[in-house]
């Protein structure tokens, strides 16, 4: 894996507008660590706008609180 990936994760919890709650650059290992507290049921979105090897993507994963 290419470690020079950069993420932005928003969080939007239920009834309320979407925020990014991280731009950063994944680590060596390919991860990015991110802490939230839920309070509600909220909805996360990954998107990565793409590099040299890879198109953008984008994940959603909704979590119940």
């Amino acid at each position: 894996p290419h470690a020079n990936r950069t993420l932005t994760i928003y969080a939007q919890p239920k009834g309320s507008a979407k925020k990014e709650i991280k731009h950063a650059t994944v680590n060596s290992k390919g991860q990015l660590i991110v802490a939230y507290t839920v309070k509600a049921n909220t909805t996360f979105t990954v998107t990565f706008s793409g590099d040299t090897w890879y198109t953008s993507a984008s994940a959603t994963a909704a979590v119940k609180a």
